[in-house]
């Protein structure tokens, strides 16, 4: 059973009935404690009806801003294992995004877990370690509605390190909270905890799995005329606990200003980490924000290398909450101006000629696409090129001009994998391009690639 059942149970205090495909939950569209709600599944539709008087409109709305309504994966049956479904259209058809998509997905169900439900009805997460762990960062505010914690016998099972047990919070596709798309879930940010519970493991406690470019997680409702965005997870949480408003975690720098800017809110304060990476992935967004006609502020912590997180450890709530809304305001940018001159001017200045990498279609400052279809070996040919350009030797007929350093940004390969290859080409090569590619792969990554079409992202 889906739809019905995840509404019923997507609060603490809700309860399913099977035999008669109905049950009782609190509305979301007020302050409800004591469930109000009825939910019904008859065929493929949920019915649902709120006995204290808001409409079917208004509660539907308040599902889907919470991602519990059908067109989003929360929760499963009774007595039944997670089982992956139709994979939403936000997944790309690449074989290996879907697989990572898939992974989310199961990590999701797992945190939320079937041994919540007990007795007809389900029963709370008690999320143990999550409250010690929040507890300890100074994070006291209500965020664990739609934060789960995945016990420390699953995670091998994952692909990841045991420690304790681990937060699990779902990502959302920000388009889908701007009202531009029907994507709601996109994966999981899962951070490993100490096996006390008080802080992150020792040694690479944070992962992302699922298609995290443009996602976020979403803390309060998405009402009033202001929105927070900040980086990290906890520096998220620790800006709504001060601020009490909509606030967006992205997750990780190089996803800051790839997030899309709802139109409902009329200011947005960028909370960034007082860091060069978290500075220079701030900046750009509160700058687009600007340029969309919206107030734009960049809040910064007082002290180099602080997040707000840490500013809300030392300083307290209200600190927070007036450094951050009293925050600069960044203008709009103004486009550079044209530097015009002559065809006669232009003729008679001097520029470096143009280089051929690998003659004669490869140029330096010239851009070229590979097509074929799926499994005819592009990633071959072009890791082939990269040894060429590299070795200054030649391959399939085309030999470099002389050796160049090559930056190769995989997307796709599992890393033994990629190891492989190159193993497979130093031989070929020689041992000399293992000091001139420089490699860049998802496995060594936490969060998303740059958009290296930008000054920020070539940096």
């Amino acid at each position: 059973m889906t739809g019905a059942y995840e509404i019923a149970t997507w609060h603490a205090k809700g309860t399913w009935n099977e035999s008669q495909q109905d049950g009782k939950t609190c509305c979301p569209a007020h302050d409800d404690n004591k469930p109000s709600l009825s939910v019904k599944q008859e065929g493929d539709k949920v019915l649902v009806h709120c006995h204290a008087g808001c409409s079917q409109e208004d509660v539907i709305s308040a599902f889907r801003m919470k991602g519990v309504w059908p067109e989003r994966p929360t929760s499963f049956p009774a007595q039944a294992k997670p089982k992956p479904k139709p994979i939403p259209a936000v997944v790309a058809d690449d074989e290996i995004d879907q697989e990572r998509f898939l992974t989310a997905y199961k990590i999701y169900y797992a945190a939320r877990g079937p041994k919540y439900f007990q007795d007809g009805r389900t029963t709370e997460n008690p999320k143990t370690n999550v409250k010690e762990y929040l507890t300890n960062r100074g994070i006291t505010a209500n965020v664990l509605d739609d934060i789960y914690e995945l016990p420390a016998g699953k995670l091998k099972q994952f692909g990841l390190r045991r420690a304790g047990s681990a937060m699990v919070a779902p990502m959302v596709a920000s388009s889908a909270l701007c009202g531009s798309s029907d994507d709601w879930f996109t994966g999981v940010h899962v951070t490993r905890l100490a096996r006390d519970g008080r802080s992150k493991a020792d040694s690479d406690p944070r992962r992302m799995r699922g298609l995290s470019k443009g996602s976020v997680v979403p803390f309060g409702p998405p009402e009033g005329d202001i929105l927070f965005v900040a980086e990290g997870l906890e520096t998220a949480m620790s800006v709504y606990q001060a601020t009490g408003k909509s606030t967006w975690s992205a997750l990780s720098a190089g996803n800051m200003n790839a997030i899309a800017i709802p139109s409902w809110t009329k200011e947005v304060i960028v909370c960034a980490d007082n860091d060069n990476a978290g500075l220079k992935a701030a900046k750009p967004l509160a700058e687009r924000v600007a340029a969309m006609g919206k107030t734009a502020r960049l809040a910064i912590p007082e002290n180099d290398g602080d997040d707000w997180n840490v500013t809300l450890q030392s300083h307290g709530d209200e600190f927070c909450r007036d450094a951050i809304l009293k925050a600069e305001i960044i203008e709009a940018l103004t486009p550079q101006s044209f530097r015009v001159i002559t065809a006669g001017e232009f003729v008679d200045l001097t520029f470096p000629p143009r280089e051929n990498l690998l003659p004669p279609w490869l140029p330096r400052q010239g851009l070229a696409l590979i097509h074929g279809w799926r499994g005819v070996g592009k990633t071959w040919v072009v890791l082939g090129i990269a040894c060429a350009v590299a070795s200054g030797k030649e391959f399939l007929g085309w030999t470099a001009g002389r050796p160049a350093e090559v930056l190769y940004v995989d997307g796709e390969l599992p890393a033994s994998g990629l190891q492989d290859r190159l193993r497979q080409f130093q031989a070929t090569f020689g041992d000399e391009i293992g000091d001139r590619i420089w490699i860049d792969t998802p496995d060594r990554r936490d969060g998303i690639v740059p958009d290296l079409s930008t000054l920020e992202g070539q940096a």
